[in-house]
């Protein structure tokens, strides 16, 4: 059995209105595998843990939640240089 090598990649997130900020080195094997570990420690961070987080990649933007108690922010996600 082979285990699938360890990527790092840079997650920063600015929540819209104050909050708490990440700023973070997340290991995964793919971009997208990336985007899960992303969204389980920004719902983390809003003490929202198990919420989906929406991603907009393009706009580089997410939500955390939904309804009333919905958080947004700015994010980026990029691969760290070998």
């Amino acid at each position: 059995m082979t285990s699938a090598s360890m990527n790092q990649f840079r997650l920063t997130y600015h929540p819209l209105g104050g909050g708490v900020a990440v700023d973070r080195t997340v290991q995964a094997p793919t971009l997208d595998q990336a985007y899960e570990v992303a969204a389980t420690v920004i719902a983390d961070a809003h003490g929202m843990a198990g919420e989906h987080v929406a991603f907009d990649r393009s706009a580089r933007r997410l939500t955390v939640g939904a309804g009333y108690r919905s958080r947004r922010g700015s994010f980026t996600l990029d691969p760290v240089a070998a």
